[in-house]
């Protein structure tokens, strides 16, 4: 029997939604990336991060860290920054913290922990930490947004409000079988976030984080509510949108489709409507940060993201390469589009599901200057100069040329 997955998404009008059997996967990494100079690498996982050098390819050592938040190497390329537990809102029940909330530093090129420290328990439905590891972000239960300065533990911003803390205008997929959407149906828990026992009260529709490479600008959208933020974390004040940067606030705006490509250079998504005058699916424009004057635009390869993303992913659809020329990004292969299995006409909101819908999900590494395409066999995926990094096999990175091929691979997860 094929399931049916069915999104909500809570709007005033219809909702035009689709649903997908996600195809089996056995890949193990959420991510990997470069370090800034090109020496290192990680591998991030569902339980730990492995550091390991390119030059020989040798695993350095691994750690233990929380899956719910990305790693990363320091600008500087001397020390990597993670979160070693982040306690997290998903479509289940909610969870308060059970263990303290950490941010460790570590070097690069030695097993040494640098510091450990531990900030104001939250329990989030997005938490984000930034690349020089001085600010975590986190959209909590209720709906508001924290801005945490790591080295001392004090919250340095709060907004309430931020995103909606109820289940009217929250995001929610559901992966049942026909018999299990029918009998809940017919019980009317069908709506809210679900766990075994049937419909919880509340659930928290998530947000969109991104820090500019230097760590100093913090982007926030809200998925269903308010405008975007802005923050100046070395100033500590709201930064007032400008120009094309005032496309984050709009409610076309698909919040995740933003990327940092230097500290003073933002990407965009252009909503669909705007592509399309261009004559193009997907269209994006480089501004200048904070001034959002638009310094080049390109016609993307393919559009970021797609209804089958969130099932499997971490990493947000449309992200920067570690080499700053270019654009990750994420995209839906449909192999079968389904059939209309129903529509519910007099809920709120509108709910249409497909039965039998087939995707997957392929990743490729855009260069917005050139326009040359680097295609990856693997979401977990990197780009540094004329070479790559990517999960050749479930728990295998391989280095590639981009020009030579394989350099080579190293076994560095035993999942």
């Amino acid at each position: 029997m094929s399931k049916t997955l069915t999104i909500f998404l809570a709007l005033t009008i219809s909702v035009s939604l689709a649903s997908a059997d996600g195809l089996a996967d056995s890949r193990v990494f959420r991510q990997l990336q470069f370090s800034t100079d090109g020496k290192y690498a990680l591998a991030q996982d569902d339980s730990e991060i492995v550091v390991f050098s390119l030059e020989p390819l040798s695993v350095l050592y691994h750690v233990p860290a929380d899956k719910e938040v990305l790693g990363q190497f320091t600008p500087d390329s001397r020390e990597f920054v993670f979160v070693a537990s982040a306690p997290k809102i998903t479509n289940g029940p909610i969870r308060t913290p059970r263990e303290t909330l950490r941010v460790e530093r570590w070097s690069v090129t030695n097993p040494v922990r640098i510091s450990s420290t531990v900030i104001p328990e939250l329990t989030c439905g997005t938490a984000s930490l930034s690349p020089d590891g001085r600010t975590f972000v986190c959209d909590d239960f209720n709906g508001a947004l924290h801005i945490i300065e790591v080295s001392t533990s004090k919250e340095i911003f709060t907004k309430k409000a931020f995103a909606s803390p109820s289940s009217k205008g929250a995001f929610e997929m559901i992966d049942l079988s026909a018999e299990e959407t029918l009998a809940r149906e017919k019980s009317g828990s069908l709506g809210g976030v679900m766990d075994e026992h049937g419909p919880l009260e509340r659930t928290l529709a998530s947000a969109d984080f991104g820090f500019s490479p230097d760590g100093r600008y913090l982007v926030a959208i809200p998925k269903n509510a308010g405008p975007a933020i802005v923050w100046d974390i070395d100033r500590r004040n709201v930064v007032k949108s400008r120009g094309k940067i005032k496309l984050l606030s709009k409610a076309t705006f698909n919040g995740d489709l933003f990327a940092f490509v230097a500290p003073d250079r933002l990407a965009i998504v252009l909503p669909r409507w705007q592509s399309w005058r261009k004559g193009s699916e997907c269209w994006v424009d480089v501004v200048a940060f904070p001034t959002g004057d638009v310094v080049s635009s390109s016609e993307l390869p393919h559009c970021p993201g797609g209804p089958s993303f969130a099932m499997a992913r971490s990493q947000r659809p449309f992200r920067r390469a570690t080499d700053p020329n270019l654009l990750i990004i994420d995209y839906e292969e449909v192999l079968d589009r389904g059939v209309l299995d129903s529509i519910e006409a007099d809920s709120s909101p509108v709910t249409i599901r497909l039965a039998g819908r087939k995707a997957r999900i392929d990743t490729c590494a855009f260069e917005f200057k050139t326009g040359r395409i680097v295609q990856s066999a693997s979401p977990a995926f990197d780009v540094f100069g004329s070479r790559y990094v990517n999960e050749l096999h479930p728990g295998e990175v391989g280095l590639w040329d981009i020009d030579k091929g394989l350099l080579g691979s190293i076994k560095v997860s035993s999942k």
